[in-house]
């Protein structure tokens, strides 16, 4: 790995590439144009940052600044299985154990979001998930945090591809409705890296901000 070296422009805190996204278990990095950029996190993860803006105009030249807050850039990591097993999965499991409700059909997230159904109310409430397929077909797990949070986020998961991979998005509830959209650049970014890369052995955790 390249060291840093004082270099932002090029590299990220963690020395990583700000335009060459390596691909987890596979022997294959992404290169990416402006806007798109690498991110790291706290935790040792690197993800593709893009301003919201690239939603409405792909012209955009300028990036996602850095920092924690979600609110100011849509997040892409590949490969992707939630919490280590997927979000669906995951979903599963805690209906199963009736620690959580059956997921809302996605095509409600965008009247849910922000109402009072997503609201922390006494600070342990307000979380929603989804789960459905987008007008072009692609099936969608949805995980959202409560919306009156300082820094809410909502994480999706798709499968891409025939080997049984799986991308995940992060992006602020406030965008739930350029979902479409969002998966449509995610399909663009990981589509030869899904086609290259060896079917996953196990499950194993995404990148994420």
């Amino acid at each position: 790995m390249v060291p840093y070296a004082g270099d932002p422009d090029n590299f990220t805190v963690e020395g990583i590439p700000r335009h060459l996204y390596p691909i987890r278990h596979c022997n294959y990095e992404l290169k990416l144009q402006p806007p798109f950029e690498v991110s790291d996190d706290d935790w040792g993860n690197a993800d593709i940052r893009v301003p919201p803006d690239f939603l409405e105009d792909p012209s955009t030249s300028k990036s996602a600044p850095d920092g924690s807050m979600a609110q100011d850039r849509v997040s892409y990591a590949f490969p992707s299985r939630y919490r280590g097993e997927g979000m669906k999965e995951w979903f599963a499991a805690g209906v199963k154990a009736k620690t959580a409700p059956e997921p809302l059909p996605l095509n409600l997230a965008s009247a849910i979001l922000g109402t009072q159904a997503t609201l922390r109310r006494d600070g342990t409430g307000g979380d929603t998930r989804y789960t459905g397929t987008l007008p072009n077909e692609r099936e969608v797990a949805l995980y959202c945090t409560a919306t009156d949070w300082p820094n809410p986020t909502c994480s999706a998961e798709l499968p891409i591809g025939n080997k049984g991979h799986r991308y995940g998005i992060i992006f602020p509830p406030k965008l739930s409705g350029k979902l479409t959209r969002m998966v449509r650049i995610g399909d663009e970014l990981f589509s030869e890296a899904a086609r290259r890369c060896e079917p996953p052995r196990r499950p194993t955790q995404t990148g994420g901000n």
